[in-house]
């Protein structure tokens, strides 16, 4: 009983990957036993279909037509092979779902202060947001899952003076920590949800799901995952697509860090392709596809067996190692940041997925350089049968990794703990869809009846037959019966609103005259005690700073924060390698004058295919007793030392 109860709860969905260099399907249906069986999976590599287009076409087309075109061309493929996917394996669903793809959503990993209120908590989740993303989440569809809760130390400026946490004169104290609310956002661009659309449509399938990659992920091979972060170790999920890797951090198997890079398998595939273009291969979608083969055929070789090459493999081994360099120099940032920013020791593990990861040495090359244990992720345990599919069962295993993703799409179901934008979207769909069922189970229950009712007598056909028809009745009365309930208390809401409202405006000039008068005597108060606590020798500060910087560092801006209770330093400016800036951040550490120096932010800003440079962000607290306090008499006590002098000397 319970397993067809189960059965009954489970949805169908077609799960879809459209990548840049493949599509993979996959459709799980659920046993009587709640059992989850794959039972299609299927990979179609995409045509680069920019380079298939005739070249005297091509010049007729500027750069929004070429891409109106190729995504025309994409669609076209996409219906080909999903219909034909559908009717082989008799799919009956009709509702698709989806990872939302890194150009199309950013994910964040914020912190905020724990509260009860279910309001307030998604006031602080939007405003925290609105600071962290980089457009404007108006224009987005905004979603979040609560991850638990995470201890934080608290800035000795927000301690209130007198109480147990305060530090006595001449003492160190560590600075004691508060409770926050770990929180995942994610912020999915409405323009990408129109084109999603508009792919599936010519396949008959509508949308009922765009979900994240860390969540699609731990769907797919969670137990994994929960193993290798259990006990407070810390887990690098690296997922290298084709045209981005995300870098995710897991701890205790809760999201503590993400961030997309973008560049993946596409930047190994072009830099080869050019390689080849460059050394005589003519252009087209001819030497594209020999460079996609070279590069999964060569994988990573170090550059002394590179020496031993000729040819086009040792044009597209070279081109492979440097890409991969540079994205492996991205993974490391991102580490090194999450290690600074939250005073870790080291990543206990790095799991690989995507269909970039699988490359030819990748995890080799990761383990060796990282000297960190690495896997690959293993979405096909013995948590998921495998049914009788049209995929080869080893091709299957040896691509496990590059499926992981697809795989958690196919086996999501909804919750309220999951990131589906649609549903954030489209918040009716669950009521219509439990009304729905209750349709079906009223005419289920009817149908029973009406069997009945051959056996009875015409007397009671019909009494019962008058009872049904009164139920129905009311039950297709109730929803306007509540409607019309619900109208009559907003209109009388909405009256006694509008009353309270014209009272608070009667007095609003009045208040907020009293409140300018409140802020300005406030401002004033301690002002003198104030000013007196703020006196440093700015002199000596900065050539403290400049003396610790490396040369390559650039300054744009320092802030100086000055309070009686604590001072720090804001430094934020350039440089061409980000080991320089950890170098600046040790450097700071050793001197006398500063300490907790921290990141906030390192990124790489490209100049041209070949050269970037680092931009960085930091703080560090000052000590500022270490300083030479100045005086208000200054200027004129610096010419003590000439008080020996005479006229006469002169």
């Amino acid at each position: 009983m319970a397993g067809n109860e189960t059965q009954k709860e489970q949805e169908e969905f077609f799960a879809i990957d459209i990548g840049t260099y493949a599509l993979k399907c996959a459709f799980v249906q659920y046993k009587a036993d709640g059992t989850p069986e794959l039972k299609t999976l299927a990979q179609f590599v995409l045509p680069n279909f920019e380079l298939a287009i005739p070249p005297e076409e091509k010049e007729l087309l500027d750069r929004e037509q070429t891409k109106e075109r190729c995504l025309k061309d994409l669609r076209q493929f996409l219906t080909t092979k999903v219909t034909e996917l559908l009717y082989d394996n008799q799919i009956q669903t009709k509702t698709a779902v989806l990872c939302a793809s890194s150009k199309d959503v950013t994910i964040r990993c914020l912190t905020i202060d724990p509260t009860p209120d279910e309001l307030q908590r998604t006031q602080a989740i939007q405003a925290e947001s609105h600071k962290q993303m980089p457009f404007s989440v108006n224009n987005a569809i905004l979603g979040w899952n609560l991850e638990g809760s995470i201890k934080q130390q608290i800035n000795e400026e927000e301690i209130p003076p007198g109480t147990a946490h305060q530090a006595k004169d001449g003492e160190t104290q560590k600075s004691p920590e508060k409770e926050m609310t770990q929180v995942m956002v994610g912020a999915l661009q409405r323009d990408a949800l129109e084109e999603i659309q508009k792919h599936l449509s010519g396949a008959g399938l509508s949308c009922a799901g765009i979900l994240v990659l860390p969540q699609v992920l731990h769907l797919s091979f969670g137990r994994q995952i929960d193993s290798f972060s259990a006990l407070g170790k810390n887990l690098a999920l690296v997922h290298m697509g084709h045209s981005s890797t995300s870098v995710i951090i897991f701890k205790n198997s809760k999201v503590q860090f993400y961030r997309d890079i973008n560049m993946a398998g596409a930047e190994i595939t072009n830099a080869v392709y050019e390689g080849l273009v460059e050394n005589g291969a003519p252009s087209g979608e001819e030497t594209y596809n020999k460079a996609t083969f070279l590069k999964h055929s060569i994988g990573i070789i170090p550059p002394d067996d590179i020496e031993q090459m000729q040819g086009e493999e040792k044009i597209a081994a070279e081109k492979i190692f440097d890409s991969i360099e540079k994205i492996f120099q991205n993974i490391q940032l991102s580490i090194s940041f999450y290690i600074a920013q939250n005073n870790e020791h080291k990543i206990d593990a790095i799991i690989l997925s995507g269909g970039s990861a699988v490359m030819k040495n990748f995890k080799t090359f990761i383990e060796e350089i990282t000297e960190t244990p690495t896997h690959f992720a293993e979405p096909f345990n013995d948590e998921l049968a495998i049914g009788n599919i049209k995929y080869d069962i080893g091709k299957m295993q040896e691509d496990a990794a590059a499926l992981a993703s697809l795989i958690g799409v196919a086996l999501y179901q909804r919750s309220s703990t999951i990131i589906n934008f649609i549903e954030i979207l489209n918040p009716n769909k669950k009521a219509l869809k439990k009304e729905s069922q209750l349709g079906a189970s009223v005419t289920v229950a009817i149908s029973n009846l009406t069997s009945k009712l051959f056996t009875m007598s015409d007397r009671k056909v019909k009494i019962v037959t008058m009872l049904a028809t009164i139920l129905i009745v009311l039950l297709l009365l109730s929803p306007t019966i509540y409607i019309l309930g619900k109208e009559k208390k907003i209109n009388a809401d909405i009256k006694k609103t509008s009353k309270e409202l014209r009272t608070l405006r009667s007095s609003e000039s009045e208040v907020s005259a009293i409140l300018d008068k409140i802020k300005q005597t406030e401002a004033l108060r301690g002002l003198e005690t104030s000013l007196n606590a703020l006196k440093y020798n700015n002199s000596e500060m900065l050539m403290e700073i400049a003396s610790l910087t490396p040369a390559t560092i650039f300054y744009t801006s320092a802030n100086f924060n000055i309070s009686p209770q604590k001072a720090n330093v804001r430094l934020s400016g350039h440089s061409n390698s980000s080991d320089n800036v950890f170098l600046l951040i040790s450097s700071l550490e050793k001197s006398d004058f500063f300490n907790s120096a921290k990141l906030e932010s390192v990124n790489e800003e490209i100049i041209d295919e070949s050269r970037y440079y680092i931009k960085f962000s930091m703080t560090a607290e000052m000590d500022m007793n270490a300083f030479t306090n100045a005086s208000p008499q200054s200027s004129s006590g610096n010419l003590d030392e000439f008080d020996d002098f005479s006229e006469e000397d002169w």
